[in-house]
């Protein structure tokens, strides 16, 4: 989880058609007012705090608060799973959050198609979360969520309120062993990258997930 470091700047210098005394003058500015180093990561610890990397403990809202059962960080939010297995995004700076209602109805619809969890996985299901891009800097980025321990994934938008969720089946002219063609593959990681959903699988290798406008698999 990163913070925010933003700066406001403003300088005035006379401006020559010579090309020479513009770029001193660009420079003597650059010298007054060097740019800020990118932020520093934050650690997020599990009881919702967090900390920079001296330790020091960074301001912030609670994060754990009475409904919350767990959380994940991703980028500079928090992803919450809540009591009832409802999920949400929280900014731990102003303690915002935007709900993702179709998101939890994925992983429920994950967990009935599967003959190993059930139920009380809804509040542990969920092992990794990514986001397509920041909240505010796409009309709608989607969160994708790696869910059962790896084999599966759900996907949900985070304003339009629609979800799909993913399972990758081995192929049959590569089933080596006792698995079987309807047993979903484990997947090791996931990564959005350019509007596509990077699936790595430890027997098959790369997948890559093509998302329609309306967020639907192609």
């Amino acid at each position: 989880m990163s913070s925010r470091r933003t700066s406001s700047a403003s300088c005035s210098c006379a401006c020559h058609h010579s090309p020479t005394a513009s770029a001193s003058g660009r420079s003597a500015a650059a010298q007054r007012h060097p740019r800020l180093p990118p932020p520093l990561p934050w650690l997020a610890l599990r009881d919702g705090s967090l900390v920079d990397l001296n330790g020091a403990p960074v301001r912030c809202a609670p994060i754990i608060r009475e409904g919350v059962f767990n959380y994940l960080a991703v980028d500079d939010m928090a992803f919450l799973v809540h009591d009832d297995g409802g999920c949400s995004l929280m900014n731990p700076l102003f303690g915002s959050t935007l709900p993702l209602p179709e998101l939890a109805t994925a992983v429920r619809r994950a967990i009935d198609k599967s003959t190993v969890y059930n139920e009380s996985y809804i509040r542990k299901a969920h092992v990794k979360v990514i986001m397509s891009s920041q909240l505010d800097s796409t009309p709608d980025p989607l969160v994708a969520v790696l869910i059962l321990e790896g084999y599966s994934i759900a996907i949900a938008a985070c304003k339009k309120h629609d979800a799909v969720n993913i399972s990758m089946f081995p192929d049959p002219k590569r089933r080596t062993g006792t698995k079987r063609r309807w047993d979903p593959e484990m997947i090791d990681d996931i990564a959005f990258l350019h509007g596509k959903l990077y699936v790595l699988t430890p027997y098959e290798g790369l997948h890559v997930i093509e998302l329609d406008s309306d967020h639907s698999v192609s």
